[in-house]
């Protein structure tokens, strides 16, 4: 019989809808773990991207079914692994949802990088630096009093259509949020993993502080709680039934202008 190797395959995993790599063993011509269904068995992915196919499908649940519709045996099925796959990795409930709080924060950093990515790119191609300010005129600081209704409409944009990708391609982990906010109030440690924010945090005071803000830090707490309200309503208040659709420009545009009210009040102009 010859002797097992190694090789790369590419397996489907259901729910987050993601290929995630895996290593399996080959004897001759036979997996060592075999397709099942059109989808390799939990043993056959890295432990990592285990876990992480199992937070995304818990997310899904939580956000599409609500947080009582989560057991590990329903992520099983959503991924069609066999019955105690799930617990084998994650032992409890409170595993569970640690592991869903870090892929949360995961997949927010993941936004956060983009935007910022997004928003270096076109300083590249305007001339101006990550804050709007026109690296043609220097950093002068009356240059950038000049330009400042203009940088604060660059930033609101910015932050509009992350909002609405919040409201939007990020739905489901948006409402997952909220309902662990409230589930996990009891819990602090898993709590304060789940409110702290801390990127989103980093980069509005960062922002801010670019833009001369007298008091960025904590300018960015208060854009910051201001903003999750915004995607709250959006969300599951009087605004999911008013709002213009998620996607939509409507919809981006009625985010940036709520922000950019918000921030001209912070630099009065």
């Amino acid at each position: 019989m010859p002797a097992p190797t190694t090789t790369m395959c590419t397996a489907t995993l259901l729910g987050p809808g993601v290929l995630y790599r895996c290593r399996v063993s080959v004897a001759g011509a036979t997996l060592g773990k075999r397709l099942n269904g059109g989808r390799y068995g939990v043993e056959s992915a890295p432990q990592l991207d285990r876990r992480a196919a199992m937070a995304d499908a818990a997310i899904a649940i939580i956000g599409g079914r609500g947080l009582r519709a989560l057991t590990h045996r329903a992520v099983d099925r959503s991924l069609a692994l066999p019955d105690g796959s799930t617990s084998y990795y994650l032992r409890t409930k409170r595993a569970l949802l640690q592991r869903v709080v870090g892929r949360l924060a995961e997949r927010t950093a993941a936004d956060l990088r983009a935007v910022q990515d997004s928003a270096h790119i076109s300083a590249q191609v305007s001339g101006r630096d990550a804050a709007g300010a026109d690296r043609t005129v220097g950093a002068g600081r009356l240059a950038a009093e000049l330009d400042l209704p203009d940088r604060l409409d660059a930033l609101s944009g910015r932050a509009g259509a992350l909002l609405d990708r919040m409201i939007g391609v990020r739905r489901v982990d948006s409402l997952a949020r909220y309902a662990l906010t409230v589930e996990l109030a009891t819990d602090a440690g898993l709590h304060r993993s789940l409110i702290a924010g801390q990127p989103l945090r980093e980069m509005a005071a960062g922002a801010l502080s670019a833009l001369g803000a007298p008091d960025a830090a904590t300018q960015a707490l208060d854009l910051v709680s201001m903003t999750d309200g915004l995607v709250f309503d959006r969300l599951v208040g009087t605004r999911s039934l008013l709002g213009p659709d998620p996607g939509t420009p409507e919809s981006v545009a009625e985010l940036t202008r709520a922000v950019r009210t918000f921030l001209r009040g912070v630099f009065g102009c």
